[in-house]
């Protein structure tokens, strides 16, 4: 308020223009309203014009008074005059009385004319009271009561001496008496007569005066009216224009995209209220233009094409995003029309995308666009409609990713999909697909249903039984069961037709997982040939060579060398080249290039060794010029001296099998990625009730943002279960940053861990990201958190409070979004004692705490990880290892293992490595045996277990002789496996030879 009240004080300054904002402003911070402000302009004008016409009146009425007075003079001078006549009829009179000397009219009459003079004499008087200005020494009042009572006592006179009949007295008195009075009467007319003419000269000269004020009023009032008028006028438009002027200055600050400009606002009228609206909504335009920047920013950062296009289709904003994609530039592109310029074929007319828009506010669907370059590229756009508080449409949001090379692996996987259908139709084979769940047949080729004389509709559905024998189910359901267990189930029956015919047929069956759900492939081969041919070996040679020329698969036969002798006709079909072709060593034009030099070279390695040769190569089809796999499986026939004499072999097609085994090979890909995404613990290993309360507790906090510390022993995977929070959080798409604090020096943990400008210190050439700044959006997993020096504890403790990080040299604080995960093998309320771990950092990573326990306390889950790192350092090593010995096992078990895990991991694989048959055993003497370690102070609950142990193992060997294997041996007493009493006896260091008979008897 003080500087407001000094503001109005400099503004009523020395300059005329001043003083009138100084006006305005007086009107402004009385709260005065603008049409308050004009109702009172009104009224100052309307009182001026009535003071002006009150002015007019007021000299009218002193016109008026001067005439009313010079009337009333007149009428004075009339009634003075009136009585100076009586006086001169009255003598006239009496004088004729006198002569007729009638003394009873002369009375008569006298007195009649006394009446009359009388009145006219009390009329003069009032009209002169009433003039005083015509009598101002009161000289005709007192002529006029002299004449009253001189009169009549003249008139008595005279009466009585008319009565005395003294006629000549009468005359005397009238001649003298009356003629005295007659004469002041005149003298009293004369009188008046001048004070008259005086009156009315001064009432003219005041008319006269009275005239020229009424037009100087007029002039003076009209002037200052329209004075007044264009004062308050002139005030009263400032008033107003000054605060337009300040909004129209703000308003071309908006303009210019100055935000943070404010209109000066004082009192409270209407463009005071006005101007703080205009001030509110620059204030939220510019919080408004500031979010926009920022989104802008987070727009431009995003791999996502994103532009913003109005209702006339024409480009507002286009971000990185969109310049990466399209190649324009955001200078080039916006103002353009989007379709125009992208050239966009749409899948349906645009009018009904637009319907679709307005009507749902979303649109979704896949555009082929051009790029800057002419590129055409595949797009897959979502369209949000922008709608603004009155609900119209104002603008669209358009986002884009580039699908090109998905869209062409899409068609070229449909067109293998058709492709290999195409060959399983035309397969050689059978090929039946079975749903275990089901039982029912889901899926034939065409030689299925040629073979079987059923149409495709008709075998579907149906059990296999349909075209089986009755006697074949029991074989079925065995074959079903040895397939679904994983096993590849040959074997050989009888299908029926359906015209009641049986073929034999050979018949491969194996499981395929597809979609969670199992299936039998079955490929079925009518070997009613083969066996004919068979049974025709038999017979002759000749009907022999009519089986090599009629089986479904190429034969022949080779020198040494390997230049072809002999070839059957199914390679004279297939590949289209004659025996004389393909004789020597023209049969290489039909073998693949890329496959044809390691075939020859494994069929020359193979001459030094007394194996068959087989290999898988590709041979090209004659009729189409396509490349098919085949198996070729050849033997050598030597002579006495072992040398090769003879090659004989064959060329079966396994194209179809190859293409089965890639589309299981993707499809089991596929089912990896599934169950990948669908479990979050594919590497916590175990089901022990420990273990699951930990994953319990896992689930719970994984999709939160809380920080969770660690803790638990050496080796019991606490980094697994670090990435499994990190993989069910919302975190999981972004970088997963695991920092080992143990392992850094610590001169280097603060630059590691949040990064060090250039010349920071010795050795900065140039700035550092921190591992904070590379776990932005994700998760950091700083491991042995009880290692952290004291004054690197202090920064972590100020990024879990306030979120954000410096950079060793740097001076400015950097906000950070990452979850922090911590873990530590220490027990760090032992270290907060000790001093060397700060307690307010213990609690805020003690926010939500989960226990690893040690591998001892989860000894169920022993088989489970066994297995499961069987399985991976088998595969690994190339060994095929399906059990594990039960005596190795229970050895395992009934360790303590102080290393836990990582210990029982590298036992494994040690074992995997040096195992040569297919079962796995553990040597006890690998498993440490530390007393300090396992068998704990000798006041112990653990050292009184093994206290008992010790005893009761003493007295089973006493009872046995010292025996520990075999049926009367003390494992057999004890109920555990000689291994494992062996390990013990060896941990507890108990001398089993002591209890030998003949020790003890010498």
């Amino acid at each position: 308020m003080k500087r407001a009240i000094e503001r109005q004080m400099q503004l009523s300054g020395t300059r005329a223009e001043h003083g009138a904002s100084g006006v305005g402003h007086w009107f402004r911070q009385r709260d005065i309203s603008i049409g308050k402000r004009l109702a009172a302009c009104f009224v100052a004008i309307i009182v001026l014009m009535i003071l002006a016409d009150g002015l007019a009146v007021w000299q009218f009425r002193r016109m008026e008074s001067s005439s009313e007075r010079l009337r009333k003079a007149d009428q004075t001078l009339q009634a003075v005059v009136r009585v100076h006549v009586d006086m001169g009829s009255f003598r006239d009179k009496v004088a004729v009385m006198a002569n007729s000397q009638e003394t009873q009219d002369f009375a008569k009459d006298t007195a009649s004319l006394r009446e009359k003079f009388l009145g006219d004499v009390d009329r003069a008087r009032r009209m002169v009271i009433t003039s005083p200005e015509l009598d101002e020494n009161s000289t005709t009042s007192s002529a006029l009561e002299t004449l009253r009572t001189a009169l009549p006592t003249q008139l008595d006179t005279v009466d009585e001496l008319a009565n005395a009949g003294d006629w000549t007295a009468v005359r005397l008195r009238l001649a003298h008496q009356i003629q005295d009075l007659r004469e002041l009467s005149l003298s009293q007319v004369e009188k008046l007569d001048e004070q008259l003419a005086q009156a009315q000269s001064a009432t003219l000269e005041t008319t006269r005066q009275a005239r020229r004020n009424l037009f100087i009023v007029f002039a003076i009032a009209a002037l200052l009216t329209l004075l007044a008028a264009a004062v308050l006028g002139w005030y009263l438009t400032r008033s107003i224009t000054v605060p337009l002027s300040e909004l129209a200055s703000g308003a071309r600050a908006l303009a210019r995209g100055d935000f943070q400009h404010e209109v000066e606002v004082t009192g409270n009228d209407e463009l005071s209220l006005v101007g703080r609206a205009f001030n509110h909504a620059a204030r939220q335009l510019h919080e408004l233009y500031e979010e926009l920047r920022e989104q802008a920013s987070l727009l431009s950062l995003t791999h996502d094409s994103i532009y913003v296009r109005d209702m006339n289709a024409v480009i507002r904003y286009w971000n990185r995003g969109a310049e990466v994609l399209y190649g324009w530039s955001a200078e080039q592109a916006v103002g353009e029309v989007a379709h125009e310029l992208l050239k966009t074929v749409f899948p349906v007319p645009f009018e009904q995308i637009e319907a679709e828009l307005l009507r749902s506010g979303r649109w979704e669907g896949e555009l082929s666009q051009s790029k800057k370059d002419g590129m055409q590229v595949v797009t897959a756009t979502r369209w949000s409609l922008k709608r603004d508080e009155g609900g119209a449409p104002v603008a669209t949001l358009v986002t884009s990713n580039d699908i090109t090379e998905r869209k062409r692996a899409e068609e070229s996987l449909r067109e293998s999909e058709t492709r290999f259908r195409t060959f399983v139709d035309h397969a050689g084979d059978a090929l039946f697909v079975y749903d275990l769940e089901q039982r029912i047949v889901v899926d034939v080729n065409r030689e299925a249903c040629e073979s079987l004389g059923y149409s495709r509709q008709e075998i579907i559905g149906k059990t296999p039984l349909a075209f089986h024998s009755d006697s074949y189910q029991e074989e079925m359901e065995v074959v079903a069961e040895r397939a679904a267990a994983g096993e590849t189930v040959f074997d050989t029956h009888w299908h029926r037709r359906k015209d009641g015919t049986v073929f034999p047929v050979e018949v491969h069956t194996s499981r395929v997982l597809y979609g969670g759900r199992q299936f039998l492939l079955m490929v079925a081969r009518d070997i009613s040939d083969r066996l004919r041919a068979e049974e025709a070996v038999r017979q002759s040679e000749k009907q022999l060579r009519e089986v090599i020329e009629t089986i479904p698969a190429i034969a022949w036969t080779s020198s040494p060398d390997g230049s072809i002798e002999f070839v059957n006709k199914r390679w004279e079909e297939y590949t289209g080249m004659s025996a004389q072709e393909s004789g020597g060593f023209g049969w290489k034009s039909a073998f693949h290039p890329k496959d044809l030099d390691r075939y020859v070279e494994r069929r020359r390695t193979s001459l030094g060794s007394v194996d068959s040769f087989e290999d898988e190569v590709r041979i090209r089809c004659g009729k189409n010029g396509e490349y098919r796999w085949f198996l070729s499986r050849a033997v050598p026939l030597r002579d006495e001296q072992g040398n090769i004499v003879r090659w004989y072999g064959t060329a079966a097609d396994i194209h179809d099998r190859k293409q089965a085994e890639e589309r299981l090979q993707v499809e089991n890909v596929v089912l990896r990625e599934e169950i990948d995404r669908a479990s979050m613990f594919e590497d916590v290993v175990g089901a022990s009730p420990a273990l699951q309360t930990v994953l319990s507790a896992l689930s719970k906090v994984a999709p939160t943002d809380s920080t969770v510390l660690l803790t638990g022993q050496t080796g019991t995977g606490k980094e697994l279960i670090a990435r499994a929070i990190h993989r069910k959080s919302e975190r999981s798409g972004r970088a997963f940053i695991s920092v080992n604090c143990a392992a850094i020096p610590q001169s280097l943990i603060a630059s590691e861990l949040f990064g060090h400008e250039k010349g920071a210190f010795t050795g900065a050439l140039q700035r550092h990201l921190g591992k904070f700044e590379l776990a932005e959006g994700g998760t950091i997993f700083l491991d042995e958190i009880g290692e952290l020096p004291m004054e690197t504890q202090v920064a972590l403790l100020r990024v879990l409070q306030e979120r954000e990080i410096q950079r060793v040299g740097g001076t400015q604080p950097i906000r950070v979004n990452v979850r922090i995960l911590a873990a530590t093998n220490r027990d760090l309320q032992k270290a907060i004692a000790a001093g060397v771990f700060r307690e307010d950092l213990f609690y805020r990573l003690n926010v939500f705490p989960i226990h690893i326990p040690p591998l001892r306390e989860r000894k169920e889950d022993i088989p489970m990880l066994v297995e499961y790192f069987i399985d991976r350092f088998a595969r690994k090593a190339g060994k095929n290892i399906r059990s594990i010995d039960k005596q190795s096992l229970e050895l395992l078990e009934s360790y303590s293992w102080p290393g836990n895990i990582r210990e029982l991991q590298n036992v494994v694989e040690r074992s995997v490595v040096l195992c040569d048959t297919d079962t796995l055993r553990i040597d006890n003497s690998w498993l440490s045996v530390g007393d300090s370690a396992y068998l704990g102070p000798a006041g112990s609950l653990a050292g009184k277990i093994h206290e008992q142990e010790r005893e009761f193992i003493e007295r089973a060997l006493s009872e046995t002789q010292g025996k520990v294997s075999g049926p009367s041996g003390a494992a057999a007493k004890l109920g555990i496996s000689p291994s494992a009493l062996e390990y013990k006896i060896r941990l507890l260091k108990i001398n089993k030879h002591q209890f030998k008979k003949y020790l003890r008897e010498s």
